[in-house]
């Protein structure tokens, strides 16, 4: 399962915001995560917005448990 959700560099803690998601959604985290920097381009120099770097955090496999019934 994959979801997207964009943070823009206003936001202050993109750590708090995609773990307020993830828990929003009922996600859990196993505390895996990695980042994807692109190569350099000249124009980051001039315009900083422009910069883009992909988060990702792994969650946990919610299919292999099962619920109880209430």
């Amino acid at each position: 399962m994959n979801h997207s959700i964009e943070i823009t560099r206003s936001e202050a803690m993109p750590t708090a915001v995609i773990r307020r998601f993830c828990a929003d959604q009922g996600h859990r985290l196993t505390g895996v995560s990695w980042e994807i920097y692109g190569h350099w381009d000249e124009s980051w120099n001039k315009d900083a917005s422009k910069i883009r770097t992909d988060v990702f955090y792994q969650l946990e496999d919610c299919t292999s448990q099962t619920t109880k019934p209430a």
